[in-house]
């Protein structure tokens, strides 16, 4: 998935930023980094790989914290939701 490499290239160039760095440039990098991750919404993942990359975009955007079985709410197919993240998270890193 394209999309998916573009948003780790950006994320890679986000976090190289120091916050300090004109706030201008630091908006702009994080809104490119952004972009990516919401285009990913969309578009339907047709492999392992894709929906992998998805949960990525995910956990990009609840960074610095960690997925808990509650970071999307209380309900059960919020929890099962945070899990399918996570397991996916886990899959990609192994």
């Amino acid at each position: 998935m394209r999309l998916g490499a573009n948003l780790r290239k950006a994320n890679a160039t986000f976090e190289a930023t120091p916050e300090e760095e004109s706030g201008q440039r630091f908006e702009s990098l994080y809104d490119r980094t952004a972009r990516f991750a919401h285009a990913m919404e969309n578009i339907p993942a047709a492999t392992l790989v894709g929906l992998c990359e998805k949960a990525k975009a995910v956990a990009w955007t609840h960074h610095p914290d960690i997925i808990t079985s509650h970071s999307f709410g209380d309900t059960f197919d919020e929890r099962l939701a945070a899990s399918i993240v996570r397991d996916l998270l886990a899959i990609s890193a192994a």
